[in-house]
């Protein structure tokens, strides 16, 4: 079973837009990874050109604590800077001056569930949902 991608406009931040295919490229090949669930202007068709990237990352419950955000983050392009907030998110800022924040939780009951090998979904919805048996792009 397979749900569309959300058809958020693209091109007003080209760079956003390449940054989050890597995160999709990144997601698709971490299997430990069990969900991402973006948030933010892109995800309303608001992003420009000083738009940041903001994702929850969905953590399989058996590696949750081993889980390393900074290296996954790199996947994403180099980083400049990465700490980790006391609420717990981890801020990076990459090469290019844009800015990403990212939550990571254990795939728990109290977590969205996804299909098996992962999902892609964005929110808020104001555009139909999308999820996949594998990280759609």
């Amino acid at each position: 079973m397979s749900f569309p991608t959300p058809a958020v406009p693209s091109g007003a931040s080209p760079a956003l837009d390449r940054r989050i295919e890597r995160l999709r490229e990144a997601a698709r090949s971490e299997p430990r990874l069990g969900g991402v669930l973006l948030y933010g202007s892109w995800t309303l068709g608001e992003a420009d050109a000083y738009s940041d990237i903001e994702a929850y990352l969905f953590i399989e419950d058996a590696f949750h604590q081993e889980f390393d955000g900074r290296e996954f983050l790199r996947r994403l392009g180099p980083l400049k800077l990465a700490c980790t907030t006391m609420y717990g998110i981890l801020a990076v800022v990459f090469d290019d001056l844009m800015r990403g924040s990212s939550l990571w939780r254990p795939q728990g009951p109290a977590s969205p569930r996804s299909p098996p090998g992962g999902a892609w979904c964005t929110f808020p919805l104001p555009m139909p949902p999308c999820c996949s048996t594998a990280v759609v792009g």
